[in-house]
């Protein structure tokens, strides 16, 4: 059961081996906090935004146990690297990220900790993010890609040997040009770039 406002929210649930139980609050509403919630197996794992984590930090708590002072850090606030949100499957976990403005897909591999990024190729502009991932129990993530010179494309993405393979590519419906994308930045007062 969730409930939400600008920025907070809070969020019961309800164990499914007792449906007549009551409602537990998995945590409380409060101020400048947001928090996700990822249901896998017996855990939730928790996207947490706060004045503390401005850019999201990812933690995991058991479902038995889930209040706050069992969550245990997955992945640490980076003031660097935005989290966008996650897909958890049974040995790998999927992490949307931004970083200078520009959104990208992480692999971990839940059982070494090694992680590749998803090389996305000769585009300087883009938007990718996650597609449909019903399914744990598999090596593939769908994911969506488009661009000034690429059309909305959902492709599958082995996270073992990192192939690809377009599911759906949007038709023509007009014609694409020449159309020339270029990264851009300006530079603040104190020295800071800023992407354009």
């Amino acid at each position: 059961l969730y409930s939400s406002s600008t920025d907070v929210n809070e969020t019961q649930y309800l164990r499914t081996n007792n449906p007549s139980g009551n409602f537990r609050m998995l945590y409380s509403r409060e101020k400048e906090q947001q928090i996700g919630i990822h249901h896998y197996r017996d855990k939730f794992y928790l996207t947490l935004r706060d004045k503390k984590n401005l850019n999201g930090a990812l933690f995991v708590t058991d479902t038995s146990r889930a209040e706050r002072k069992h969550w245990n850090p997955v992945l640490p606030h980076r003031d660097d690297v935005m989290l966008q949100g996650v897909v958890v499957f049974d040995r790998y976990l999927a992490v949307s990220e931004k970083e200078n403005a520009e959104s990208r897909l992480r692999i971990i591999d839940r059982q070494t900790d090694k992680s590749h990024y998803l090389k996305v190729k000769g585009e300087d502009f883009y938007s990718i993010g996650f597609g449909y991932n019903p399914d744990t129990d598999t090596d593939t993530l769908q994911y969506t890609y488009s661009a000034f010179n690429t059309r909305p494309t959902v492709i599958n993405y082995h996270m073992g040997t990192q192939e690809e393979r377009i599911v759906r590519k949007e038709k023509d419906r007009y014609r694409i040009g020449k159309v020339i994308t270029k990264r851009e930045w300006a530079t603040a007062p104190d020295g800071t770039k800023i992407p354009i």
